[in-house]
């Protein structure tokens, strides 16, 4: 009696310390990564004796997973994932879990039809509505990879499936999960005030420093919004002033690379409407920007954002079309967009519009060069 009262409290233990884990690896700040470690190692030790504790044993190595996954060890996150979907066995509730969790390994690799078909996996074995919490993040999820997918009406329709189940349950986390895709769908569509309301809702939600890494990738895609709506003073605060501190303090450098790449296109956009002058210097300070951006998504695996960099980098060189520095300059560009083409080829998450856009540009570039 006594060894089963102890086994059900180290059990309580073992549970309580993951899921703390859990939470601190959610905030992706490098602390709270390591105290994360910490706690998980302790649990482990906890179930050194315990023969029945397979799924206890699972979730650990599930946590263990998402912990590589956002530090970027993505080698030793799809192993304990798989580890932990063996232990599970036939537990719905566990393999939900990963089967969420390898939707956005594959994401993150650049892989979402992969990505897509764990997901939907996942929600296929959350049927019964205990399950609800679960299902409105991985609608959130697949509503963000047929987003990268440029597959927009289903997209929403995932972001507001995940939204109303947010709303039922009354859950601020999958709340939040499904406004944010929604205003980054709205950017998609360039719909700039609808994204600017719902990402500036979406910041109302959070609470820092817990949410210090939602805020800073928030801010990204508010000055993506003000970009787009011809606000360049406000975009650029947004990244200089809110989302760069922020990614430094969190030392995120896939977070920088996002941030760098918009405030490299920020600056281009200030030279070419002629808020800023157009000299040598200032074209290079704005290519810095970009070639930091490209050389770290291309580190990170980001086919696609290092694409859309190039394209960025490539619509800069453009702009000294009319110059003294003309052909240096085309020359640069028709290089850039055809390692931008060659980076798609080999994404499986190359879109339609991005390859359009690349292509348009380097024949452009390529006529300026034959005149």
């Amino acid at each position: 009696m006594q060894q089963a009262e102890a086994e059900s409290q180290q059990i309580i233990a073992v549970i309580a310390a993951t899921e703390l884990a859990l939470e601190l690896i959610d905030t992706a700040h490098e602390p709270a990564l390591q105290q994360a470690q910490s706690l998980l190692l302790k649990a482990e030790s906890l179930l050194t004796d315990c023969v029945t504790c397979q799924i206890e044993a699972a979730y650990i190595q599930y946590s263990y997973g998402l912990l590589n996954l956002q530090q970027g060890n993505y080698v030793d996150a799809l192993s304990y994932l798989q580890i932990a979907a063996q232990n599970y066995g036939e537990d719905a509730v566990g393999l939900s879990l990963v089967d969420d969790a390898l939707g956005q390994y594959y994401a993150t690799l650049g892989e979402p039809r992969t990505a897509s078909m764990y997901l939907r996996r996942s929600l296929s074995r959350r049927q019964s509505p205990e399950f609800d919490r679960g299902k409105a993040l991985s609608y959130a999820l697949l509503g963000k990879i047929n987003l990268q997918l440029e597959n927009y009406e289903q997209a929403e329709n995932f972001f507001e499936q995940s939204l109303d189940l947010a709303l039922q349950l009354d859950s601020t986390y999958a709340r939040l999960q499904a406004m944010t895709g929604l205003g980054q769908m709205a950017i998609a569509q360039a719909e700039w005030e609808t994204a600017i309301i719902m990402l500036q809702e979406c910041l109302q939600l959070l609470q820092e420093p817990i949410d210090l890494s939602k805020a800073a990738y928030l801010y990204t895609s508010l000055a993506e919004a003000f970009l787009g709506s011809t606000d360049i003073d406000r975009a650029q605060i947004c990244i200089e002033t809110e989302a760069i501190p922020r990614f430094q303090h969190l030392q995120d450098r896939y977070g920088l690379a996002i941030a760098k790449r918009l405030l490299g296109v920020i600056l281009s956009r200030r030279l070419l409407n002629g808020t800023d002058s157009l000299t040598e210097e200032a074209v290079e300070k704005a290519e810095d920007y970009l070639l930091d951006a490209s050389m770290l998504f291309e580190q990170f695996g980001r086919r696609q954002e290092y694409a859309r960099t190039l394209y960025d980098l490539a619509c800069l060189y453009n702009i000294y079309d009319n110059s003294n520095h003309k052909y240096q300059y085309q020359g640069k560009a028709v290089r850039t967009l055809e390692m931008a083409l060659n980076a798609l080829e080999q994404s499986e998450s190359g879109t339609t519009k991005l390859t359009n856009q690349i292509e348009a540009l380097l024949n452009q570039s390529i006529g300026s060069l034959s005149h």
